[in-house]
């Protein structure tokens, strides 16, 4: 199923792969609730009828339910006439929107949570929940159209940065526009300015004039499946590997702009000729040294004005501790000086 949600398509219906043991969810009796679309299911109801004995919803028994992820089919038969009828929670070949497995699946990824959570969730519901491998294909598919959306509107970004470059005549000898960028980094926990050992960062690049991100990549240190096969002594069988950094977690930000300069001009035909950044130093070392426009033109460093006042804000802090320190040690000193004499004076009687 080909959805579309603000001009980019989102593929994220999968109504005949899923998991055997969704497929096989058959159920004779009903408990628990279910999500349905209720304009489709109520429709769906008051249309059936038997010509035959003139039968209608009242003369249907409940037979089988049929559940597919949160997708459910609901087999009865009619008394009279043993007529078989099947109702969907909702139309089982939706092209408006969402499908419902796909929906689940986007809103628990989008609220930052995971299967495990939509089990819970689903639990305390008494709803049943789709099986682990289905929420995983749903993710890949969903995953791979974040991604490629994502592509798109930096692509969109680039060319408007570049468009507004040009107006402002701020172009080099070869035509090529010439931006001023932010960068920045994160990480996936705070360092609290000791433990910098964070197993994946992620930085972006983002123009100046538009405010849109023109680069983002992610570096991760961690992946379970090969850190098992590792513990076992074997060898991580095929997979999804997320894992591409073998160096430092501090050496990731720089790691990841100056891959973005690199490829400033492939991808968008722009040269990003000044960076507004933070204090951190390492990443214009590393981008003077990789050099990505050649020897002709040296990247610029502009510091972030946001960042400036947090670091002297950080600064005066540091000092009042180190003055408040200081004067605490002083008072002690003072104190115990009266103590000091009184005994000198013990001593020499």
């Amino acid at each position: 199923m080909d959805d579309s949600c603000d001009g980019y398509n989102l593929t994220l219906s999968l109504p005949n792969d899923l998991d055997d043991e969704d497929n096989n969810n058959n159920k004779n009796v009903l408990t628990g609730r279910r999500i349905i679309n209720v304009e489709y299911f109520l429709n769906s109801l008051q249309s059936i009828k038997h010509e035959l004995f003139d039968c209608s919803i009242q003369n249907l028994v409940f037979k089988s339910e049929i559940q597919k992820g949160f997708f459910s089919e609901f087999h009865f038969e009619c008394n009279l006439c043993r007529k078989k009828e099947v109702i969907f929670s909702e139309p089982p070949d939706i092209i408006t929107s969402l499908s419902i497995n796909a929906a689940i699946v986007t809103a628990t990824v989008n609220t930052g949570q995971g299967f495990t959570n939509l089990e819970q969730f689903s639990s305390i519901l008494d709803m049943p929940c789709m099986s682990n491998k289905t929420y995983q294909k749903f993710h890949q598919v969903l995953s791979k159209q974040t991604e490629n959306t994502a592509w798109e509107s930096i692509e969109l970004a680039g060319k408007e940065e570049a468009r507004l470059a040009v107006e402002n005549g701020d172009i080099n000898i070869d035509g090529i526009p010439m931006i001023t960028v932010v960068a920045d980094g994160a990480w996936s926990k705070r360092s609290y300015k000791r433990n910098y050992n964070a197993s994946s960062g992620v930085a972006c690049i983002v123009g100046y004039r538009t405010k849109k991100v023109l680069f983002i990549e992610v570096r991760n240190k961690y992946c379970s499946i090969c850190r098992k096969a590792c513990a076992n002594n074997r060898d991580p069988p095929v997979h999804l590997c997320y894992k591409n950094w073998n160096g430092t977690s501090t050496a990731m930000e720089a790691d990841i702009i100056v891959e973005g300069f690199r490829q400033s001009i492939s991808m968008h035909n722009i040269i990003y000729h000044k960076l507004i950044g933070d204090g951190d130093s390492s990443v214009l070392k590393k981008i003077m040294l990789a050099k990505p426009y050649g020897n002709n033109l040296d990247v610029k460093k502009i510091e972030c004005a946001n960042h400036i006042l947090r670091n002297y804000l950080n600064r005066l802090v540091d000092i009042a501790t180190k003055l408040k320190a200081l004067s605490l040690i002083c008072c002690l000193n003072i104190c115990q000086l009266p103590h000091v004499s009184l005994n000198e004076a013990s001593v020499n009687t």
